[in-house]
């Protein structure tokens, strides 16, 4: 199949006092709703692929290094009715509609997803029990970004979820309608945590009423993993839960419009929380991973079961 290309002329002016202006090419890739998404970003040279206008159905499509992927307005990227997803799959190792994942040895990079229009998880066909999917799910990613004015929803698991990620930047798009997590900060197994990341003018919406997750969150294997500014969760489950120590929130509200929210604010793991005009730093003396740790070595010292992947992990 031949997918169309196009070249796009971008003239810089270097300034008004010299009066001299560049050329250079860059090499798009347009997808049209026709086409089938992963062999379009494949085929593409440079990595700059634009989707057209419409709805894209997909199975779930892999983003690898030095990737950007523009999904404009009007443009809808849903899993598709009849994907064939891994039935086994939860957590960690999920389903998705848009991904990245590297390894331990090897981080993807630089990565740019820019949503002005949306990416659908399709909950109402692809319920839980068949087979997690996230939204977005980045696991060993680096140096990337995931930004626009649009919206991820209706996934069976998180909005956007990330695993053993580092300087990740997250702003200005909507998560919601997600049965986990808006966004979730967790851990792969073994448990690598993130670090360096920042979510910026985020708005999370209903997300978190399956089993009871968050807005926003930062679990526990991951210390000082984001700071969260500008940020607005509005009738999730619970609004936001920071159990990773050193996390932080700064000028953020927490808001309860439809009466909706059924568990509060946990920030516990939080160095610093400013969230509706006032500080409300509140860090548990003891962290939810030093109970967690002590809890495996008490059990280890007994005899008993333990969760071996907490093996190696330190306090």
């Amino acid at each position: 199949m031949k997918f169309q290309k196009k070249k796009l002329k971008i003239l810089v002016l270097s300034s008004l006092l010299s009066n001299v202006s560049y050329s250079d090419e860059i090499d798009i890739t347009y997808c049209d709703t026709t086409q089938e998404i992963q062999q379009c970003i494949d085929s593409s040279k440079s990595g700059h692929i634009v989707l057209s206008a419409g709805l894209h159905l997909t199975d779930g499509i892999l983003l690898g290094s030095n990737t950007k992927l523009v999904i404009p307005k009007g443009a809808i990227l849903k899993l598709s009715d009849d994907a064939i997803l891994n039935p086994k799959a939860f957590g960690g190792t999920a389903n998705y509609v848009i991904a990245s994942i590297g390894d331990p040895d090897n981080y993807i990079t630089n990565i740019e997803i820019i949503i002005n229009g949306e990416v659908d998880g399709n909950r109402d066909k692809h319920p839980y029990e068949k087979g997690g999917v996230e939204g977005i799910d980045l696991k060993y990613v680096e140096n990337s970004i995931i930004s626009g004015n649009g919206v991820v929803h209706s996934a069976n698991g998180d909005g956007v979820d990330l695993d053993a990620v580092r300087n990740i930047k997250v702003e200005n798009i909507t998560v919601r309608d997600n049965n986990d997590s808006g966004i979730h900060f967790g851990s792969p197994r073994p448990i690598i945590g993130s670090h360096g990341n920042l979510v910026y003018n985020v708005t999370s919406i209903n997300n978190g009423y399956r089993i009871g997750k968050s807005g926003f969150d930062l679990s526990w294997p991951n210390p000082h993993g984001v700071t969260y500014v500008n940020c607005k969760a509005i009738d999730n489950y619970r609004n936001y839960k920071i159990e990773g120590v050193g996390g932080v929130i700064y000028n953020s509200k927490s808001l309860e419009l439809d009466r909706k929210v059924i568990e509060k604010d946990d920030f516990s793991g939080a160095s610093y929380v400013y969230m509706n005009g006032e500080d409300m730093t509140n860090q548990s003396f003891i962290s939810q991973r030093k109970m967690i740790l002590l809890k495996r070595d008490i059990k280890k010292l007994l005899g008993m079961e333990y969760q071996k992947h907490l093996d190696g992990v330190e306090y």
